[in-house]
């Protein structure tokens, strides 16, 4: 899975989630982790969950301004969120699944720099501590975010007394076996590394990268691979039913011999499965397949965000600003490209952009989490007949309400013509 970590040292705005969002597509990236997002309650989940293709796993900072954690993980990959709320440091923790022995977590963080020398070592003993209390004992951990500890050096020895935030942090991450795989300045204006990955199972994580940050932001983007058995890719090729040949689909219909292909099936249920299973044989088979396809102006906010990858990180201000005012174009574009007495295609793209779908999350029972779909099926069955109370065999009798009486029904080989050719192909 190629995953992303960054600091976005700005509030999470329409355009920023906008940028994002291209971001990810181009790359395919499958888990975005986000510290200092500056994000409350004028930012909607659904926003940030860039067109509902993402899980959104956010703690927001609390009565002021600045930090907040967000965690967006891939829909088709299962994940669950640990609960964090009794936490007092801004940290996010979720769990990600492979089948339903493979399991790794992923923990979010930030530590805000500002405060006292002692004020800062008692924060850092609190974000060690809780830290601590979410450490899988069987499992993989990944810690990533911004810790703002620039007189760490992770190959030598910590500059510092025992009291100072940057001894107490390094000594948390030896005693759990943490292993700190950031070796480039992280920060376009500074020699320091204050975005970190850190793992309990470095062989896990490879090809670790900094580049520019997908957002305005004065750090830079620690990119890397976390290996796991492979998910399925979304196919971008989907079939093009305005293309479908529709005169074939119905030819083959007509010759079909209906009555030698019905003489084994004596079930009603049978018969219907079999002429819908080979309708939609017959429209796969003569419909061609088309791509996502972009719009100039995406293409350009694509090709922007190549660009950016691939250019220095210190002189990438412009590239960044260009890149945001065409995402902010994109976006209006759509919006006044919808048709405003087209009620329901409004409403379809306000809700894309304010609602967002979580489907089943990962269930626990008697100790075990079931991720796959089939297990989540077996436990709600198991529940709901549990608590499923069979109806009486007495029927209630209800009074006539009218004395007229339905003595014949008739079906009209015309009319019945007349509306068959009336609906919508």
């Amino acid at each position: 899975m190629h995953c992303i970590s960054f600091n976005a040292s700005s509030m999470m705005k329409n355009s920023a989630c906008d940028a994002l969002r291209n971001y990810c597509l181009h790359l395919n990236l499958s888990i975005v982790c986000i510290s200092e997002t500056h994000a409350n309650d004028s930012l909607s989940s659904a926003e940030v969950s860039l067109d509902r293709r993402y899980m959104v796993f956010r703690k927001d900072r609390p009565n002021r301004k600045g930090g907040g954690v967000c965690i967006l993980v891939r829909k088709d990959i299962p994940s669950i969120e640990i609960s964090t709320c009794i936490l007092k440091s801004e940290v996010i923790a979720v769990d990600l699944f492979s089948g339903s022995s493979h399991q790794h977590r992923l923990v979010c963080a930030y530590f805000s720099p500002t405060g006292s020398s002692p004020e800062l070592s008692l924060r850092m003993r609190q974000l060690c501590n809780d830290i601590d209390m979410i450490v899988p004992s069987h499992s993989p951990l990944t810690l990533v975010g911004d810790f703002n500890l620039p007189n760490v050096d992770w190959n030598g020895p910590v500059v510092g007394g025992e009291a100072s935030k940057e001894f107490i942090f390094h000594s948390f991450c030896v005693s759990i076996g943490l292993t700190q795989l950031v070796n480039t300045v992280t920060r376009s204006r500074s020699s320091s590394i204050p975005d970190l990955v850190l793992t309990t199972q470095s062989d896990l994580i490879i090809d670790v990268k900094v580049m520019p940050a997908p957002v305005k932001s004065d750090h830079l983007a620690v990119h890397f691979d976390l290996l796991r058995p492979s998910l399925n890719n979304c196919n971008s090729s989907i079939l093009d039913f305005t293309k479908t040949d529709y005169d074939i689909v119905s030819l083959n219909l007509s010759i079909m011999n209906w009555r030698q292909l019905f003489i084994a099936k004596p079930s009603v249920n049978d018969l219907y499965l079999l002429f819908v299973n080979h309708l939609l044989f017959l429209i796969s088979l003569f419909t061609p397949y088309k791509s996502e396809c972009c719009s100039s102006l995406e293409s350009f906010v694509i090709r922007a965000t190549k660009k950016q990858m691939g250019s220095n990180a210190l002189d990438c201000s412009k590239l960044s600003k260009s890149l945001k005012k065409a995402s902010r174009r994109l976006r209006v574009s759509t919006e006044a490209s919808l048709n405003i007495n087209d009620a329901k295609a409004f409403f379809r793209y306000a809700n894309k952009r304010l609602n967002m779908r979580s489907g089943v999350s990962p269930l626990e029972h008697n100790g075990v989490t079931a991720v796959e779909d089939d297990d989540k099926s077996t436990i709600l069955l198991n529940y709901f007949e549990s608590v499923y109370v069979p109806p009486m065999d007495v029927v209630p009798t209800f009074a006539s309400q009218t004395k007229n009486i339905l003595n014949d029904v008739s079906f009209n080989i015309d009319v019945v013509h007349k509306k068959l050719c009336s609906l919508k192909p």
